[in-house]
């Protein structure tokens, strides 16, 4: 497995998961853009392809921030109202976390789906830009509240709380 392709990859997954060739192709439109095609320029002018990552890079040698795109894609599979991510952006860049970010926000619109994520240690302006609603969990002592916010009240919330 760690040998395939992500195309390969994500293509098998698809296959098993019983996921439609419309859904299918949406998620790859979607993810490609996390695997740049890098260019040579041959002696006599054109354009060369040097390197295609998600045709030609194994699963193994990708970036953290690709491999996690490739997890994140298989969960787009599922036919399902709701997706439940816990730390989807743990470990990557905040390029990427906001490349993610924007994908997910994109699918769910498209999809009328609702995505549910944990995040820890989330820059407050990515957090509150990026979502239409927010639900902000503070542990104060033993008390645990919830507090569900639109984008204005979030921020002011955050701030205050510094």
């Amino acid at each position: 497995m760690k040998n395939m392709t992500p195309n390969e990859y994500l293509t098998i997954t698809a296959r098993v998961y019983g996921t439609s060739k419309n859904r299918l192709d949406f998620v790859l439109d979607l993810v490609r853009p996390f695997f740049p095609v890098k260019t040579e320029t041959s002696e006599n002018g054109d354009t060369i392809v040097s390197l295609d990552p998600f045709n030609n890079v194994p699963l193994k040698e990708l970036s953290g921030g690709q491999r996690r795109m490739i997890s994140i894609a298989t969960a787009l599979f599922q036919e399902s109202r709701v997706l439940l991510l816990d730390e989807p952006l743990s470990g990557i860049d905040s390029a990427s976390s906001e490349k993610i970010t924007d994908l997910l926000k994109t699918f769910a619109k498209d999809k009328s789906m609702i995505v549910l994520m944990t995040l820890h240690q989330v820059r407050r302006l990515m957090f509150i830009s990026l979502f239409s609603r927010v639900l902000v969990q503070i542990l104060m002592a033993l008390n645990l509240s919830h507090h569900f916010y639109t984008h204005a009240r979030a921020d002011n919330h955050l701030l205050a709380l510094g």
